[in-house]
């Protein structure tokens, strides 16, 4: 099941800025570590309903190492957004959805609002 949260906001995702976004992904207990090893995956920043156009797209990759203790696992998706990314989205509002984009297995991972500050 997808994660709902938000992005940015609160001055954690301004404008202009290069910012690395990263996710943990839980199984449906919401405690037990996911492996993602060898996962294709994407974040998706679309206009919200009724539009919900892409505006961009980031392939993302998986870092660290898996442990199916929380507390030890350092496996994450990574997605880099540039100063110039971030800054032609200073014009909210926009929603994200972290997908995971493997050849008959595309499934959401998070989505929320994203929201980047000026």
């Amino acid at each position: 099941m997808a994660e709902q949260t938000q992005i940015g906001g609160d001055g954690q995702l301004l404008a202009g800025e290069d910012k690395t976004l990263r996710l943990e992904v839980l199984a449906e207990d919401t405690t037990t570590p996911v492996d993602m090893s060898g996962w294709a995956s994407e974040l998706q920043i679309m206009r919200p309903a009724p539009y919900n156009d892409v505006v961009l797209t980031k392939a993302s990759s998986v870092t660290g190492v898996f442990n199916a203790s929380r507390n030890l696992n350092t496996q994450r998706l990574i997605a880099a957004l540039t100063r110039a990314e971030t800054l032609a989205l200073s014009a909210p509002p926009y929603r994200y959805e972290w997908r995971r984009s493997d050849p008959g297995l595309s499934t959401a991972l998070a989505f929320g609002p994203f929201v980047v500050e000026k």
